[in-house]
């Protein structure tokens, strides 16, 4: 999981603002394939090198307006909502 972001102090960002921005955001691209409530993930690229490669198992709902994710892989992924 990412760790939690800082918003910048003022409108504009510091460099060391920025800098933390790119570090804490997380960005995969890959294909996916959805049975049930079950979500895999074939990751063909990610900000978590250790993630390409992998397919990432997730399972998910859906309460109201939230989808909530959690693996049952071994997965650099995490949980997410």
């Amino acid at each position: 999981m990412q760790k939690p972001r800082n918003l910048p102090k003022s409108k504009e960002y510091t460099p060391e603002e920025a800098l933390e921005a790119i570090i804490t955001s997380g960005a995969l691209a890959g294909t996916y394939t959805i049975a049930g409530n079950t979500v895999t993930m074939e990751l063909i690229a990610s900000s978590l090198p250790q993630a390409v490669g992998v397919a990432a198992v997730q399972e998910f709902t859906l309460e109201a307006d939230t989808l909530n994710r959690r693996s049952v892989s071994e997965s650099p992924l995490g949980e997410t909502t």
